[in-house]
């Protein structure tokens, strides 16, 4: 069926609610939409010979759902969008879509917008007016390279994916005082995503109902304002929960810091005190290194498979709950067997492809000048598959399952808390650092915490699949100035923050 019948077939339709052209492998240009107006949903998914979509098409006030998943010629779309009852825009793998429209009307029932493997530049400042957004995912945008500070302004946005976003090099920082007649509103943002983004160099301050970072893989990353305001004592809360897989020039910039600040020195505060006992809920963080730091009270280095540790220890009676609380650590390594096959394999799989796309290349360019855009098409597949076949490789390593469970007088604690490494974000070796306020444990308790002393239960069961382990764990009791710290300990974390053991390293 010609472009045309579709135009003429559809300029009298002023009822039609639905039209899918899902794979209409033939269909280059979407027509003016101006004769349909009461159009709900609108499926232009993989049409892979799409080039453009009308103007008319940004101004359907019925339209609640616009999807165009997979049109990777797609070049022309509505300059400026007023979608009224838009729930739903997916854009996702428009590989040649190199912008997003101007929103000139506020868009208050939208409610996720994904602009994934697109070649967008930069998001226009109108995203504020997408006000009833709660999920916008720009994942693989490699040509993007900033985010606008009118994100902040989504009030409703609970989730920011910009994993693969290579070339970003600038994330907005939250200010209350910036937004326009919102100084006392924080946006609903809880979960950020920034893994891969290669060229970021720091992660600014927060909103702060932020609880889930992921940086895996940002190796240009040198400062997190959130650790730096904790070292600096200005009473920061944690993030709940960070990732930061192969994050080692920011390690190495927090571990100089905490040499440099002199309050520390000078007041023989422990580090310990200074990072965990003003916190006030659980958080844990993955961040590189190799060992347990030295501090813990207790530790063990693992030798054997076995799948569960515990430990066993008094808690003081009087204990002053409010700055108190358990450190929770444990290593997880990557076998050297598992390195090995990790370099040989990537390297194999990367040189067959290599070879496939070079022979298709030859193969094509004698075919003139318009399969010679082939070729350049075909040699991008191979780049792509590339990269996914060295992600399903390392995904074959396997990954470590932690679980903690805390026991008071025999009283367990309702709240255990778990995570998985998985060996394809890790290089090398990593730390899981967990800390939960005593506070929060004694809310979980059947009876209440008594002033006496006790005996605290701490298991961390770990279940490792693959090329990985549990390399050793360990637990500390955090109270407030920690007699059991030396000030020759205070070095030690920082040794752990600088991977100290380079036997670890690829």
């Amino acid at each position: 069926m010609t472009k045309g019948i579709y135009c003429f077939a559809l300029q009298s339709m002023e009822n039609l609610k639905y039209m899918h052209f899902e794979s209409c492998k033939f269909l280059i240009e979407f027509p003016d939409a101006s004769g349909f107006p009461n159009l709900k949903d609108l499926n232009l998914n993989n049409c892979t010979s799409l080039v453009t979509v009308h103007d008319s098409v940004g101004f359907l006030n019925n339209l609640v759902a616009l999807s165009l998943m997979g049109c990777d010629k797609l070049k022309f779309f509505p300059l400026r969008i007023a979608l009224k009852s838009a729930k739903y825009i997916c854009l996702r793998d428009c590989r040649s879509l190199k912008y997003f429209p101007e929103i000139v009307e506020k868009m208050e029932c939208i409610i996720v917008l994904d602009l994934s493997y697109t070649a967008i530049t930069e998001l226009p400042s109108s995203i504020g007016y997408l006000v009833g957004l709660e999920v916008l995912t720009l994942e693989g945008c490699e040509n993007l390279t900033n985010m606008p500070c009118s994100i902040y302004e989504l009030q409703h946005l609970t989730s920011v994916s910009l994993y693969g976003c290579r070339n970003l090099v600038k994330f907005p920082k939250w200010s209350a005082e910036s937004l326009p007649g919102n100084s006392n509103v924080s946006p609903d943002l809880w979960y950020l995503n920034l893994g891969g983004c290669k060229s970021l160099e720091e992660i600014p301050e927060l909103p702060p109902k932020m609880e889930r970072v992921h940086a895996a893989d940002c190796v240009s990353l040198e400062r997190f304002a959130n650790f730096s305001n904790i070292l600096e004592q200005k009473g920061e809360q944690m993030i709940e929960c960070v990732t930061l897989f192969n994050c080692e020039k920011l390690c190495d910039n927090l571990a100089r810091d905490l040499s440099k600040n002199q309050s520390i020195s000078l007041n023989k505060v422990s580090l310990c005190s200074v990072i965990f006992s003003s916190q006030q809920s659980p958080f844990d963080i993955v961040f590189p290194g190799s060992e347990v730091p030295k501090w813990f009270s207790h530790r063990e280095d693992l030798y054997n498979e076995s799948d569960k540790s515990e430990f066993s220890f008094e808690i003081p009676p009087h204990l002053n709950l409010e700055n108190g609380g358990l450190a929770i650590c444990a290593v997880v390594e990557i076998s050297q067997k598992g390195k090995q096959i990790s370099q040989r394999e990537k390297g194999e799989e990367i040189s067959q492809k290599e070879k496939e796309v070079s022979q298709k290349g030859k193969e094509i360019s004698q075919k003139g000048k318009e399969i010679g855009q082939k070729e350049k098409e075909i040699s991008q597949k191979g780049k792509e598959i590339d990269q996914k076949s060295v992600k399903i490789t390392q995904s074959n390593f396997g990954r470590c399952h932690l679980t903690t469970g805390v026991d008071i007088n025999g009283q367990t604690d309702v709240a255990p808390h778990s995570v998985y490494l998985d060996a394809k974000y890790m290089e090398s070796a990593h730390v899981w650092l967990l800390y939960i306020p005593f506070l929060k444990i004694v809310q979980s308790l059947l009876r209440p915490f008594k002033d006496q002393v006790s005996t605290c239960r701490v298991s961390l069961k770990h279940t490792s699949k693959g090329l990985v382990f549990c390399k050793s764990c360990g637990v500390h009791l955090v109270m407030p100035q920690d007699e059991d710290l030396k000030d020759d300990e205070d070095e030690e974390l920082m040794k752990t923050w600088k991977m100290s053991n380079s036997a670890v390293k690829i």
